[in-house]
């Protein structure tokens, strides 16, 4: 369940890098939660439950926690490192 939510919350804050929807908040990527730093804290600590959750899982798991990680750390990025558009 946390995954699911940390996609879905990353996948507004890269909708709304590229423009397709419009937020209230600071300026750059702040997906729902209104300020990219509380945006970034709150997937950068969520990045230790991906391994974790890793760990001894099958490999049709480990597939979907590695897309979910790819989608979370390109939102990361974007928060953190790019200049608002």
């Amino acid at each position: 369940f946390p995954v699911t939510i940390d996609v879905l919350i990353s996948c507004v804050g890269i909708a709304q890098y590229f423009d397709l929807i419009e937020l209230p908040g600071d300026q750059g990527v702040t997906s729902v939660l209104g300020n990219s730093n509380f945006f970034a804290a709150y997937l950068g600590t969520s990045m230790p439950l991906y391994f974790f959750l890793g760990i001894g899982a099958s490999r049709r798991r480990k597939a979907l926690l590695g897309v979910a990680v790819t989608i979370v750390f390109a939102s990361l990025v974007w928060a953190t490192h790019c200049n608002p558009m």
